[in-house]
């Protein structure tokens, strides 16, 4: 979960929670906070856990259906809002450890699928193996 989104698990949530939310809500108000800090869903949760939580557990989230402060935090878009930041996330991360993002940039379709889907599933194994392909920094 630390290589995560929490906006995957929005589904999840609202699945549990929506017997308690107002009527007719938009989904895409959706927002998490910790201690009235807004969680920006396109940070990994492992990110967020470290600048926020600095290891204190249970981390209490709370669920909000309204008021996005969209100042602050970007609406979730749903599962093309986390491949598109995800993907985006990659790119800047190689760019600054090896110079470039074209190992990024030069996956396939259906790599760049593969790869969210098993970092959605917490298919480490999968998720490795694409890793190490993506992450060679070596000219």
């Amino acid at each position: 979960p630390r290589l995560s989104y929490l906006s995957i698990f929005i589904k999840d949530l609202k699945a549990h929670f929506d017997k308690y939310a107002p009527a007719g809500y938009d989904q895409s108000q959706i927002w998490l906070e910790y201690e009235k800090t807004p969680l920006n869903l396109s940070i990994p949760a492992g990110v967020l856990f470290d600048l926020l939580v600095q290891g204190e557990l249970p981390w209490c989230l709370t669920l909000h259906y309204r008021g996005i402060p969209e100042d602050v935090i970007p609406k979730c878009g749903g599962i093309n809002f986390i491949r598109f930041n995800f993907i985006n996330a990659l790119k800047e991360a190689n760019c600054i450890r090896g110079g470039s993002a074209k190992d990024i940039l030069n996956m396939l379709k259906e790599e760049e699928t593969l790869f969210i889907d098993s970092m959605m599933a917490h298919d480490q194994a999968k998720f490795c193996e694409i890793h190490e392909k993506v992450s060679d920094l070596t000219p």
